[in-house]
């Protein structure tokens, strides 16, 4: 009796170890997925320290937003000389505290027009998520000098002394991963949607460093240099 008391507990324990073991949180990214467009812009060419957000009319939905700027792999060198970069993390995480879930370069085109501006993305695996719980996510893009700026520490660094071009889109919320759940129900990943096309700027805006969350170092330099 004791014996089959025994095994049916740890039956069920085992039962309700699987059943409430969550998958890790997924999402597909990119720029240009099913119903949404968001093609990235280089520098505006009048001011390249000013940072322009909003869908264009190559965006979908369309919008008005002019850039002056090109197309980034467009009369601007080869888009591979650009990253995409995917930062996510749980939701309502603190911009700092997102990392790298996927990346990829720009694809080009010979004249200012699409396919430069996009990248062809795929789906996510978010670290410290879970399936069917909230996120966030946020878009990170510069100027890899030829492959030489491997990661948004370096990037981030070159952004702030003017050593390349890089822009952030806003942080967007997801309101929940794909994957397995905690009650071991599939969600279907959603798409990175909810964010507009931006442009790159010399040096980052006081409004972008509170995006990226820049700390004092780069006020310091900020001042310096005024």
């Amino acid at each position: 009796m004791k014996k089959t008391l025994l095994t049916t507990l740890l039956m069920v324990g085992a039962g309700a170890v699987v059943y409430g073991q969550a998958s890790l949180g997924q999402i597909n990214w990119g720029n240009n997925i099913s119903g949404f467009r968001a093609p990235i812009y280089n520098p505006d060419t009048g001011n390249p320290q000013l940072s322009t957000v909003g869908q264009s009319s190559l965006g979908t939905p369309t919008g008005s937003t002019v850039y002056t700027g090109t197309l980034i792999g467009a009369n601007s060198g080869p888009g591979a000389s650009y990253t995409f970069a995917f930062f996510a993390g749980p939701g309502n995480a603190p911009s700092n505290s997102l990392v790298l879930a996927a990346s990829t370069t720009f694809r080009t085109a010979t004249g200012n027009a699409l396919p430069a501006g996009l990248v062809v993305g795929g789906t996510a695996t978010v670290p410290g998520t879970s399936g069917g719980a909230s996120g966030e996510f946020q878009i990170r893009v510069w100027n890899n000098q030829g492959g030489t700026i491997t990661t948004w520490a370096q990037a981030e660094s070159a952004w702030i002394s003017g050593l390349t071009q890089a822009g952030v889109s806003p942080l967007v919320q997801v309101a929940a991963y794909g994957g397995i759940d905690a009650g071991g129900n599939p969600v279907l990943a959603p798409g990175d949607t909810g964010w507009t096309s931006f442009s790159l700027t010399s040096v980052p805006e006081p409004t972008t460093m509170t995006l990226v969350g820049l700390g004092a170092a780069a006020l310091m330099i900020f001042r310096r240099r005024k």
